[in-house]
């Protein structure tokens, strides 16, 4: 019988994950450095959703805190924190809008953001 090999991650707060194998050999590198400037356009993207979502009602709410979790799962849960947001609607979308541009112009996965992004404009 064929066993695989242990492969064991290694989570880092700003470069992704490291694959290592039993010996502690370097497997894969999956990164993407999240900068100052990304960390903080990220977190105004999480801000902007909170804020979309405790303003929504109903189906609404919850659509906009599966687009933050959503957000969250793109950056494989490593996450900063979010911060009170005030505005209408339009305000928060505008916000949200900008931070996820920034996002996309840091490097950040664009299809994904763009598709998150274009999910909570029709909501």
């Amino acid at each position: 019988m064929h066993s695989s090999p242990s492969v064991g991650l290694v989570h880092s707060a700003c470069t992704g994950v490291l694959a290592l194998n039993a010996s502690g050999q370097t497997l894969a590198i999956m990164t993407h450095f999240m900068n100052e400037a990304y960390l903080a356009a990220y977190a105004t993207a999480r801000s902007a959703l909170a804020a979309l979502a405790d303003q929504a009602n109903g189906e609404d709410s919850f659509r906009y805190e599966r687009a933050l979790l959503s957000l969250d799962v793109i950056h494989d849960g490593v996450f900063p924190s979010t911060y009170p947001i005030v505005g209408t609607r339009r305000d928060l979308m505008l916000w949200l809008e900008g931070a996820i541009g920034q996002m996309i112009v840091l490097d950040g996965d664009g299809l994904a953001l763009e598709l998150l992004l274009g999910d909570a404009l029709n909501l």
